[in-house]
């Protein structure tokens, strides 16, 4: 058996190709089995679906760019299992090591598979539990125009009868404090939905929140 190796908490990427494996949805997601535990290679195949060939063409990826490491060799009869883990529980990638053009588009490409499945799944919500709903427009007293995708008796914020989705933007003037309290606000309820969902009760929901200075143009 080989000794254990003792993976860090914190890691700091620093080659060039790690970062890019790393900042890529498509990649990324094949060290997902190894985060802060020990897996086999048949574990992890069997975890993200996919056949065993394709789950060592991987490995080998990630054994060479040093981002998981042999815990241990299990011995049996026949071959010997290997088992593997993450060198480090978190991994940070700077912006600048990655191959992405601007930050923006790297938060289009991270962001739009959860935004088009948010998107998805209201509409089907809505589809399925309102017999008619649409775009409701007004006028609010800054003189700024609120449309509002609704049933269409939904006036009030939260319908008895609707389905819990939600979808809501609006552009409001706060100064640098306020924006920090709302930034707080929103940690706050992401965390609480986080814990509740790590009961695994109930039925998946995709949660997004969001704050920014709005650009000019």
């Amino acid at each position: 058996m080989e000794g254990m190796v003792l993976n860090q908490p914190y890691k700091q990427v620093h080659r060039p190709d790690a970062a890019a494996f790393l900042a890529q949805p498509a990649s990324v997601r094949y060290i997902k089995p190894f985060l802060g535990r020990e897996c086999s290679v048949k574990e992890a195949a069997r975890e993200l679906n996919i056949s065993m060939s394709g789950m060592m063409y991987w490995l080998e990826k990630m054994l060479a760019l040093e981002l998981i490491e042999v815990t241990r060799i299990e011995e049996r009869r026949g071959r010997p299992i290997k088992h593997y883990r993450a060198v480090a529980e978190e991994f940070f990638v700077p912006f600048a090591l990655t191959r992405a053009g601007t930050h923006d588009e790297m938060l289009h490409e991270w962001e739009k598979p959860q935004h088009d499945a948010l998107m998805k799944g209201i509409a089907k919500a809505r589809e399925a539990h309102m017999a008619q709903w649409g775009i409701l427009h007004s006028r609010q007293e800054s003189g700024v125009l609120r449309s509002v995708f609704t049933a269409l008796d939904g006036h009030q914020e939260v319908s008895p009868s609707g389905p819990p989705v939600l979808s809501g933007w609006i552009t409001a003037h706060l100064t640098p404090e306020q924006a920090k309290v709302f930034q707080q606000r929103m940690m706050d309820i992401l965390r609480d939905m986080t814990l509740l969902g790590e009961a695994g009760e109930g039925d998946p929901y995709v949660m997004h929140v969001g704050l920014a200075p709005r650009p000019e143009h």
